[in-house]
């Protein structure tokens, strides 16, 4: 049997979720399960708003970071897109790159629309610097 419309409103908001693990911040003598982060997929509206935001500046993992990096109550970890630009310029590649693996996957996007939302964020990167 079909979905009703009343079971689709009611599962809207429900994001995947899944920790990921972040060794390279952990601080010394913490042990590696207690160095993660939870993360979720993207909403609709966020992947449009990726776009626009790196129009602005900011780099694509950065707003997904923002976005989507999460602390145990559920709370951004990145309240702010500046906290998240600041962590992106500052930290390593493969933890960034882990989590934002981690949002894709979770948010369901196929290779082909990943690699969509990316050369729209660097068209719009590359024609404002210009």
């Amino acid at each position: 049997m079909a979905l009703s419309r009343e079971q689709v409103k009611k599962a809207k908001g429900r994001l995947k979720q899944e920790k990921v693990f972040i060794p390279e911040w952990a601080e010394d003598g913490e042990s590696v399960e207690e160095a993660f982060v939870i993360v979720r997929g993207l909403k609709a509206t966020e992947t449009i708003q990726i776009g626009a935001l790196v129009e602005q500046g900011y780099a694509e993992v950065a707003v997904i970071m923002h976005f989507c990096v999460l602390d145990e109550n559920g709370e951004k970890l990145f309240p702010t897109l500046d906290d998240a630009q600041d962590l992106f310029e500052n930290s390593a590649l493969a933890p960034v790159e882990r989590l934002s693996d981690s949002v894709y996957e979770l948010s369901g996007l196929t290779a082909r629309r990943q690699k969509a939302i990316e050369k729209k964020s660097e068209t719009m990167k590359t024609s404002n610097s210009g």
